[in-house]
């Protein structure tokens, strides 16, 4: 259920899901990549049972990406957190709408270019 809600927030096609408990308490929220271990990590000794994040699943096709995410499943195996991955840009654009708003209230011009190739990829 939180994990449809964040993906109908973000506007997302679909995002990518671990569910490893039954019930939501406490959420962590790592905006971007956030598929590091350290990250992982600290959720947990924050006593949190979720995290929404970017990036659950790395498409890139870089080792050092790779080996990473690798390990930070390999952690939630013991910590058993749920993650919701809401993709690195989706989960940046709402800061980055709420930054250019920020502008405006001190006369700074600025605006939020919508990339809609992103919006609706998959």
């Amino acid at each position: 259920m939180l994990a449809e809600r964040v993906r109908t927030a973000l506007q997302r096609p679909r995002i990518t899901k671990v569910r490893c408990r039954e019930s939501v308490a406490k959420v962590a929220v790592v905006a971007g990549g956030g598929d590091m271990p350290q990250v992982l990590e600290e959720a947990a000794r924050a006593g949190c049972d979720t995290l929404v994040t970017g990036t659950v699943e790395h498409r890139w096709d870089i080792p050092f990406a790779q080996d990473n995410n690798h390990r930070f499943h390999e952690l939630n195996r013991l910590h058993r957190l749920n993650l919701v991955g809401g993709t690195h840009f989706s989960t940046e654009r709402p800061a980055m709408i709420a930054v250019t708003r920020m502008f405006s209230q001190w006369n700074v011009p600025g605006c939020f270019m919508e990339d809609e190739t992103l919006l609706g990829a998959l």
